[in-house]
């Protein structure tokens, strides 16, 4: 339901020519042919995953410096992140926990 409702709002934006919408696993994902600068992170809760997608579009090059991550997990759920990404906001909201990040590497 969410990605069919990001391309409903990308398309009445009128923003079809700068956004894309990719529904993977991040964990697993392949060498990017493009990077992008913001970024949905919707990972199964209480698997450790967000730490392991994180490093994933780090590595393949999915991430522009800069890169705003927004990431969903379980608000009761302690989650690490790569040095290369800072934390600016986290915000709980019932049990689920919203975290902020900003990627700090390197553009591949």
């Amino acid at each position: 339901k969410t990605p069919k409702t990001l391309r409903q709002n990308i398309k009445a934006s009128k923003q079809d020519q700068d956004c894309k919408v990719l529904e993977a696993d991040a964990t697993s994902i392949a060498k990017a042919t493009n990077q992008f600068n913001l970024i949905f992170l919707d990972p199964p809760f209480g698997q450790g995953l967000l730490l392991i997608a994180l490093t994933s579009l780090s590595t393949q090059g999915w991430l522009k410096a800069g890169a705003l991550i927004v990431a969903e997990s379980d608000a009761k759920e302690k989650n690490d992140f790569p040095a290369d990404f800072v934390l600016l906001k986290e915000r709980k909201i019932g049990r689920i926990s919203f975290q902020f990040l900003k990627y700090e590497g390197f553009s591949l």
